[in-house]
């Protein structure tokens, strides 16, 4: 168990600060060992909800770029949700544009820049076309969150689904329990 924990930390970049404790450590080096936490246990889909959200705009950039080199080395399936169009079109292979409430997959659009992707990718022609289009439909308020999908098998889609088919029962008890509630 301590091998495998000491192989993660040295996968994001932090072997050598093994020793420390979390206050001890940036705000960035606290993110790359949730991730090494996460990668650990060596898991078949990696679920990551806005994990760079509370980073600054250079070290979030940096850990995007740390994750490309991670998943390049070790294939995961990653839903990873952000509401950074830039990042979800560098991350993913597949962009799912959420709606609000109920949330569903309002678009879907494949990444259609070859891997391995690193800082010129960003001046890809296609991924400026595809950044564009993303922050269009984020400007005409049809989304909540973009959920990019590094995809290496169609689990990652069925998650999505599955956590969309959940949120939409969710709203359908909670307008039943609603109109339960109102006075004849």
């Amino acid at each position: 168990r301590k091998r495998r924990a000491q192989a993660a930390l040295a996968r994001v970049g932090l072997a050598d600060l093994a020793g420390r404790w979390p206050f001890q450590l940036s705000g960035g080096q606290r993110q790359r060992v949730a991730l090494a936490r996460a990668l650990a246990v060596e898991p078949h889909v990696l679920l990551m909800d806005e994990p760079f959200s509370a980073l600054d705009a250079l070290t979030r950039e940096m850990m995007g770029f740390d994750l490309l080199r991670i998943f390049a080395e070790r294939p995961k399936t990653v839903v990873f949700i952000t509401h950074s169009v830039s990042e979800a079109a560098l991350l993913a292979d597949r962009v799912l544009v959420m709606s609000g409430r109920p949330g569903t997959v309002a678009s879907e659009h494949a990444v259609p820049v070859a891997r391995p992707r690193g800082p010129d990718s960003m001046k890809d022609p296609v991924l400026l076309d595809l950044t564009a289009d993303l922050r269009d439909q984020l400007l005409r308020g049809h989304v909540l969150a973009l959920a990019p999908v590094r995809v290496e098998h169609e689990l990652a889609v069925r998650v999505v689904r599955d956590v969309e088919d959940r949120l939409d029962a969710r709203h359908e008890r909670h307008h039943r329990d609603v109109l339960r509630l109102r006075p004849g």
